[in-house]
């Protein structure tokens, strides 16, 4: 006879995603924004690209928001959240130094550890990135919003960061 199984509970999802938390991660999970788009008052979807996993959002000030979700296939899952998520901008040429913490929404209530960075392009546009690796399960969720003022950025970047709750699938 063989002993009878009991079922187990999934696990809750964790309230709040620190990136310490990130290496209790499954490598199956699939961290994605939740975005209410209805919330956004004044934003409409302008364009998509799937094979990026982005989407972009346009205000009626002209200012874009680009989210995207990934698959990261090169990153070293023992590397932790952290690290990857600082490896990922200074691939990108940003400087680490001048990364600084943000905390989104998550779908459980709780907020989630990102890195951003803002400042002023050549073309006189400002933009700031917020964005997080999770190095296990080789995803990225990046926020980027650009906009033609300094006086916008701030804004227009807490509208959009705020329907932008972090889930675990």
């Amino acid at each position: 006879m063989s002993p009878t199984r009991t079922p187990t509970a999934e696990a809750a999802p964790p309230t709040d995603l620190t990136f310490e938390d990130g290496a209790g991660l499954s490598a199956s999970t699939l961290p994605a924004f939740s975005l209410e788009v209805s919330g956004l008052d004044g934003w409409e979807q302008t364009g998509e690209d799937p094979t990026a996993g982005s989407r972009e959002y346009t205000n009626a000030d002209g200012s874009v928001a680009t989210i995207t979700q990934q698959r990261i296939t090169d990153l070293d899952p023992a590397m932790g959240d952290r690290a990857a998520t600082v490896q990922m901008f200074t691939a990108a040429g940003l400087p680490a130094e001048q990364l600084e913490e943000q905390l989104l929404p998550t779908m459980t209530g709780g907020t989630a550890q990102f890195l951003s960075i803002a400042g002023q392009g050549s073309d006189g546009s400002w933009s700031a990135t917020v964005a997080r690796a999770f190095a296990k399960p080789g995803a990225a969720l990046i926020v980027k919003v650009r906009t033609s003022s300094q006086e916008a950025l701030r804004p227009d970047l807490h509208d959009v960061l705020v329907h932008a709750q972090v889930a675990l699938t």
